[in-house]
């Protein structure tokens, strides 16, 4: 078995546990979630190809959906910058952000 294929940004046995159907208030750690999953898959949402040739962002991952951690039409709602949610900005600049500018 020299071929293992990449993990994910949750394993399976963990986005049960998160899912926004199953998750509780904790808007927090979503917007960990958000974050981390624009770390790692942010290309994926990136304009790489602007002549269109390559059909590399057919697939958009569900995880860069705001709407996939239960956030609707709240992208102005602020959140606490800090642990886990871009820490350097918190120490440089604003202590909070609203979601459509984290």
């Amino acid at each position: 078995q020299a071929y293992q294929p990449p993990s994910t940004i949750v394993p399976a046995g963990i986005a049960a546990l998160v899912s926004p159907s199953n998750y509780g208030g904790n808007d927090h750690m979503k917007v960990q979630l958000l974050v981390r999953a624009y770390q790692v898959r942010g290309h994926h949402f990136a304009k790489l190809d602007p002549l269109g040739i390559m059909d590399a962002n057919s697939t958009f991952p569900k995880e860069l959906d705001p709407s996939h951690y239960g956030f609707t039409e709240d992208l102005n709602r602020q959140f606490s910058l800090g642990p886990g949610i871009l820490t350097q900005f918190s120490k440089f600049s604003r202590e909070k952000k609203t979601l459509k500018e984290i």
